[in-house]
């Protein structure tokens, strides 16, 4: 499955509500899911200082164990069927910042994510998961990021 992706970093920020800029960062199509990155600013008491979102939309259903995308790590990122969860639980105030506010717990659980949010799959090969609770789709690169180059590093043609 092809993954077309797009650069934003020289996007202009846009203020989203008083006292919160963003700009997305990143972007990536499939042709049947959409997953963006963006950064936020927030003025102080308007939520947590600069941080990213990860944002899948989906378009067709069945995705649960299908790659929706792929990190800049190259390393895919698969839906989720509700057989896997986050180790990651609350432990603070995430309105202040998100990733002080939740804490990795070690499991035995061959159903919970590592802190990177993926596992090693029975063939072998790591991948990530998408969970319905923090961090949602990364906690962490598990590979080395890359800057994309040549066609990669091009735009993203018109979808639909």
């Amino acid at each position: 499955m092809a993954m077309n992706s797009i650069d934003h970093e020289r996007q202009p920020r846009d203020e989203w509500r008083p006292g919160v800029m963003t700009r997305m960062r990143v972007s990536g199509a499939t042709g049947t899911a959409q997953i963006c990155i963006f950064e936020q600013w927030c003025d102080p008491g308007h939520g947590a200082p600069t941080h990213l979102h990860a944002v899948e939309e989906t378009t067709a259903c069945n995705l649960d164990d299908e790659v929706v995308g792929y990190a800049i790590d190259g390393i895919p990122i698969y839906g989720n069927s509700g057989t896997y969860s986050s180790g990651w639980v609350q432990t603070g105030d995430p309105t202040t910042d998100a990733w002080s506010a939740y804490t990795y717990e070690e499991s035995s659980d061959p159903n919970v994510l590592d802190r990177c949010n993926g596992r090693v799959a029975e063939d072998g090969t790591y991948r990530y998961h998408r969970t319905d609770t923090f961090p949602y789709t990364i906690g962490c690169f598990a590979g080395t990021p890359t800057a994309q180059e040549g066609a990669a590093g091009g735009p993203m043609p018109a979808m639909g």
